[in-house]
């Protein structure tokens, strides 16, 4: 009734009795094998968190072409389970958190409760479609670092298990110099989000 990503999600988890969760987007589609992949690796002692291999389908405007294909060399999503769309835990791991709290990166605040050996990503793909167009990409690159900050302003002691969330500056350079096409739209997106207003609640990416 008072609707909401967010409330959703508490909805859900109200009604599960499973040991094991998985919680996915409504518009990505799974791989055949990707559920019980994940299914697998969460199993066993100890607290878990499981991903999938992100790809993003092809988007109707270049400049999200040029995008997704440059963003999805950034070692973040070519190598972790960035929880983007879709991500899983165990019943131990989910017993590091009550009920979603009101924020905007419910995914990375699930995420971040896991330091990096506890997280596996699968060799299995889901897709994840990318916003179409330079101002849809602009809001929710816009929504994605807000949700960031919000979760360092109101987590601190959960930002330990960042530290390679980001690319370096080395990364950057090796993929601008391999795509100066992707990179040269990834850095127009980056600009007019510094350049723009912070969201405060989250909001629907298309």
């Amino acid at each position: 009734p008072a609707g909401g990503k967010v409330g959703a999600l508490n909805i859900g988890d109200a009604a599960a009795d499973a040991g094991i969760r998985v919680y996915l987007d409504a518009d990505i589609v799974v791989g055949p094998c990707m559920i019980e992949r994940v299914f697998r690796a969460l199993s066993g002692p100890g607290p878990r968190y499981a991903g999938a291999k992100l790809v993003v389908p092809a988007p109707n405007s270049r400049i999200s072409v040029a995008y997704a294909r440059f963003w999805q060399k950034l070692p973040f999503v070519a190598r972790t389970a960035t929880g983007a769309g879709l991500f899983a835990v165990n019943a131990e791991g989910r017993a590091r958190w009550g009920t979603f709290p009101d924020i905007i990166a419910d995914d990375g605040f699930a995420r971040l409760h896991f330091a990096p050996h506890e997280r596996v990503r699968v060799d299995e793909s889901y897709q994840w479609p990318i916003s179409d167009g330079l101002a849809l990409l602009v809001k929710v690159r816009r929504r994605q670092d807000a949700g960031n900050r919000q979760l360092q302003a109101l987590y601190p002691a959960l930002t330990g298990n960042a530290a390679d969330d980001r690319p370096s500056r080395r990364d950057l350079i090796r993929l601008a110099v391999g795509d100066p096409g992707g990179f040269a739209c990834y850095a127009l997106v980056s600009l007019c989000v510094a350049l723009g207003p912070r969201p405060t609640t989250w909001t629907r990416s298309r």
